[in-house]
């Protein structure tokens, strides 16, 4: 799937409310839901589900996309020769974002690494802010997307972790509500009462504790509920919770034979690179996993950091290296500081 790779440049953000954590899961649950309700219709009717090609890395990247000399760095592909015998056996890597309302900026930008020999997904969270080196005079990755779509942000996301993940999935975030009610709602025992109101964001959230059937909207106000007194921790398990939900939910046999409804929805809100039979095929092993068996990291970094007046997330190439490491490198040898290329520009 071809794409432009020039843009209007984006103009200088505003300081806004930070909401990619928010809608951190609104990704995996819309993808989730698609690939899921696919791998079980398949599944039934014999359809035909095969894995990604494991080509990651392999494709080199324009370097006119990136800051002058940034990419000098950057070889071709990870890690080893320029062929597939240096990948770990069963891993597929995948960039799953999720959009803004005008799909300009990824409001949620993630890698994720299934590992399917050892029966684990590991996801990697890069901050809408994440300072990248570009041209632009914005340097957040969140702009990468409308700037040049795939092309823009498999380069950018390059600079950043030392390789081109396998394939890649974006959601429309507006479809959120449309998948949850297409499989008739989801039984969910809410934790606490759950209220908050922000005008600015036309966010309203209003639930009551207990288990009760959510529909799209107020699965919506589930998963972007934030104020628990345990922190982040908490709503990190109940968004893991919820999704757990949602799967057992879409391979009930009455959600299975609503193809035709999860493709019209993958049509309108989701892009991707992967065939109909491919993401089936992530959808089963999906399914396969333990619920202890995802795992959700953020890239390290200083959020702090101030250029040209706008607040950036500044990476900490060492400890981003280790995790790359340690979670989503799908290559035998490590990802060094060879392969990737940091920016560090701040006003003081």
């Amino acid at each position: 799937m071809k794409y432009q790779t020039s843009g209007p440049q984006p103009k200088a953000e505003k300081k806004a409310p930070r909401r990619g954590l928010r809608v951190f899961f609104l990704s995996i649950l819309c993808l989730g839901v698609i690939f899921v309700g696919l791998a079980a219709y398949l599944q039934l009717t014999g359809g035909g589900i095969r894995p990604p090609d494991q080509s990651g890395g392999l494709e080199p990247i324009d370097t006119g996309l990136l800051e002058d000399g940034a990419a000098a760095v950057l070889p071709s592909r990870a890690p080893g020769e320029d062929t597939a015998g240096d990948r770990r056996e069963g891993v597929y890597t995948i960039i799953l974002a999720g959009t803004d309302m005008d799909d300009y900026h990824t409001d949620s930008l993630m890698v994720a690494a299934l590992d399917t020999k050892n029966g684990t997904l590991k996801i990697l969270s890069i901050p809408r802010d994440t300072q990248v080196a570009v041209k632009r005079e914005t340097k957040k990755i969140n702009a990468a997307w409308g700037v040049g779509k795939i092309d823009q942000l498999r380069a950018e996301l390059k600079t950043v972790l030392g390789f081109v993940p396998d394939a890649y999935a974006v959601v429309d975030l507006k479809g959120f509500v449309k998948l949850v009610d297409a499989i008739d709602g989801v039984d969910f025992d809410v934790p606490q009462n759950m209220y908050y109101n922000d005008p600015a964001q036309n966010l309203y959230i209003n639930l009551k504790k207990g288990p009760q059937h959510l529909d799209g909207a107020k699965a919506i106000q589930l998963v972007r509920f934030r104020r628990y007194t345990e922190g982040d921790i908490k709503r990190v398990q109940v968004q893991q919770q919820f999704l757990t939900a949602v799967f057992k939910q879409t391979i009930r046999l009455k959600n299975v034979f609503k193809v035709n409804e999860f493709a019209q929805i993958a049509s309108d809100h989701l892009r991707s690179d992967l065939s109909v039979g491919q993401m089936a095929w992530f959808g089963l092993e999906l399914m396969k996993l333990d619920e202890g068996a995802i795992s959700f990291h953020t890239l390290p970094g200083d959020a702090s950091a101030y250029y040209k007046g706008q607040n950036y997330v500044l990476v900490d190439q060492t400890e981003a290296l280790k995790l790359i490491n340690e979670t989503i490198n799908p290559f035998t040898t490590p990802i060094t500081a060879d392969h990737i290329n940091i920016s560090q520009l701040r006003d003081n």
